[in-house]
């Protein structure tokens, strides 16, 4: 009788391990598994400024929140956040590159950098480098980067980044005011569109803009003190209430320091976005005054 107890308690133990063991290698798939992001999915990142905070979660998925009132919000995909276009220069063929899996997301102190070094087009593997970094500079959150190409065949000509779409401002009345010659405002974002404009350049007369509601805005500035050529677009989508942004850069070589694109969600009125792009125009540049001999000339 005891041969037989002891036959069945060992049958079950048995059992018992064995179903043990297959949770056991189901969750470890299943915490292996990165579905559609570009990392492992138990990282999660964060960046704060005084008035909103930035994550990327382990799908990819890249928000901005602001703390107080949440009255803007921003739900974007770092799988759409860049692309670059090459230029093989013996073919003069040119070909698009977007995120993929190869890219390497990793922090760094108070600095997001998404790196990629594998980069290929077709079956063809290129001596390409790109990194792009995301960081919180004077109060907002900045991004910035590099790319290199050991290649004399390869060069980079045009970079898109950021491209943040899900722009959202949770209000009535708001409004957009655009650089275009003295400044205009748009107070109907249906009827605004999408428009877009050059810095330097015949329509944008500064390298910022901002959407506003009575509350609060966000604001989307270049602050770049050598004043290279780039393109802002805003674009609004009616079906959602939402907006899109997008800053592209000319390059036309095999090296490119990517100029700082600040984005900054803020209290309080239009003003707010103008005195800070103000506060940083001070700091890098000076602006033009007479001559002597005109101020004392009586005319």
């Amino acid at each position: 009788m005891d041969t037989v107890k002891n036959y069945i308690y060992i049958k079950l133990k048995t059992r018992i391990m064995k179903r043990s063991l297959r949770l056991l290698l189901v969750l470890v798939v299943l915490l292996a598994y990165n579905g559609p992001g570009l990392f492992a999915a138990a990282d999660k990142f964060e960046l704060k400024t005084s008035e909103a905070t930035l994550t990327i979660d382990q799908k990819g998925n890249l928000k901005i929140i602001q703390d107080q009132g949440q009255i803007i919000k921003i739900n974007t995909s770092i799988n759409n956040l860049w692309k670059i276009t090459m230029k093989n220069n013996l073919t003069g063929k040119e070909s698009v590159i977007y995120p993929d899996k190869g890219v390497k997301l990793i922090k760094t102190g108070d600095v997001l950098q998404l790196k990629k070094d594998d980069f290929s087009i077709g079956t063809n593997s290129l001596p390409v480098s790109a990194e792009f970094t995301i960081s919180v500079k004077d109060d907002a959150f900045c991004f910035s980067g590099n790319l290199k190409s050991n290649s004399k065949e390869w060069e980079f000509k045009e970079l898109t980044y950021p491209d943040i779409s899900g722009i959202k401002i949770n209000s009535k009345g708001v409004k957009i005011y655009w650089p275009e010659s003295l400044g205009e405002c748009y107070d109907n974002p249906g009827q605004f569109g999408s428009k877009s404009f050059e810095y330097p350049g015949t329509h944008g007369s500064m390298a910022w803009y901002s959407v506003n509601s009575p509350e609060s805005g966000f604001y989307i500035g270049g602050h770049d003190p050598q004043r290279g050529s780039k393109k802002f677009s805003l674009s609004f989508n009616d079906s959602d209430n939402s907006f899109n942004t997008v800053i592209s850069f000319p390059v036309y070589s095999n090296e490119f320091k990517i100029p700082d694109v600040i984005i900054k969600p803020y209290k309080g009125s239009w003003h707010s976005a103008s005195k800070f792009y103000r506060a940083w125009f001070d700091e890098n540049f000076k602006l033009a005054t007479n001559s002597q001999w005109i101020r004392d000339n009586a005319g």
